[in-house]
């Protein structure tokens, strides 16, 4: 069972370091693990569950691996403290870059979600649904400003199994 009061304290976290980037996901496909830096997502309860939706373009690698994987993590790490890490995870390619071991984070393996060490806040997720953002439903503001080129982004929904503080 979900502990709601870590639940709200890790999101709470989770907004001191908004937007700016500091959050990292962590996904594995059962081949490769990988980073990416995000800053789009929101919580809630959704089908009875506490949920998370990330947002990832098809244009990344990442999204390759979230396609093949039914878990990630959300690591929030000290922007201060990790930001050439969260930098580098943001800028860099996980198809041609290996950001793990770049980056000097200590990855944790659990029996079947990864976590980072260093991460302050992590939040271990089970992937519920994923559905690719569609032009005909979007506000034409928002299709102009964000996907102009037509990159849209994926909204994956996932439940929170559990919170560490």
């Amino acid at each position: 069972m979900l502990d709601l009061q870590k639940l709200s304290l890790a999101i709470n976290n989770t907004f001191e370091v908004l937007p700016a980037p500091g959050l990292l996901l962590l996904s594995d496909d059962g081949n490769k693990k990988n980073l990416i830096t995000i800053g789009w997502l929101q919580f809630g309860n959704l089908w009875g569950k506490w949920t998370v939706n990330v947002f990832i373009r098809q244009s990344r690698h990442s999204f390759k691996i979230l396609n093949n994987s039914e878990y990630f993590s959300l690591n929030i790490l000290e922007p201060q403290k990790y930001n050439n890490q969260i930098t580098l995870c943001a800028q860099k390619s996980g198809q041609t870059y290996d950001k793990i071991k770049e980056s000097g984070l200590t990855i944790i393996e659990n029996e079947k979600i990864a976590t980072i060490a260093e991460a302050q806040t992590t939040f271990e997720c089970k992937i519920l649904n994923k559905t690719i953002l569609d032009k005909a439903c979007l506000a034409p503001d928002l299709f102009n400003k964000f996907y102009s080129n037509e990159d849209f982004h994926q909204l994956i929904t996932a439940e929170i199994l559990s919170v560490k503080i």
